[in-house]
């Protein structure tokens, strides 16, 4: 549903993995070989503290995010560059289809201290119902897939 608080949707998320508060966190193993946290981190902003839940109108689809996780499609580990090191990351991706649209699951984890995936970002990249919308997204998810492949669904 549109227009809920950030904290129904972000316990919704988390609700997918089991968590029931907005200040559990839980270790997965992602495809049985990573081990990633999933946390409300995915939708804190890190320099206000605030929600970011519902940039963009994405909020409805935090379930499809949580799925993306569970069941990606493909997952990339690509080295990024934050202030002058570099890191890796995870990138997780995974398409949906329903009411005439595609959407596409968008989720990233960043490795911290060489040991720990933490959430870094999800959303679906932002989409609308034509044919040249769903070209933007795949070209969009496209360019996303960089780096050395490390899943892919059989």
């Amino acid at each position: 549903a549109r227009g809920l608080a950030p904290e129904a949707y972000v316990k919704a998320f988390l609700a997918e993995f089991g968590l029931k508060g907005l200040d559990e966190s839980k270790v997965i193993d992602l495809k049985g070989e990573i081990p990633v946290v999933v946390s409300k981190g995915f939708f804190v902003d890190r320099r206000t503290g605030g929600w970011k839940v519902d940039k963009e109108g994405r909020a409805p689809f935090v379930r499809l995010l949580a799925r993306t996780i569970l069941d990606p499609y493909e997952v990339w580990q690509v080295p990024v560059e934050i202030n002058e090191k570099r890191y890796p990351e995870l990138r997780l991706i995974r398409l949906f289809q329903g009411d005439g649209n595609t959407l596409g699951g968008f989720c990233v984890f960043s490795l911290v201290r060489g040991r720990q995936w933490l959430a870094t970002t999800a959303y679906t990249p932002k989409t609308g119902t034509s044919a040249q919308d769903e070209r933007q997204l795949l070209a969009y998810l496209e360019r996303k897939r960089a780096g050395g492949l490390v899943y892919r669904e059989p």
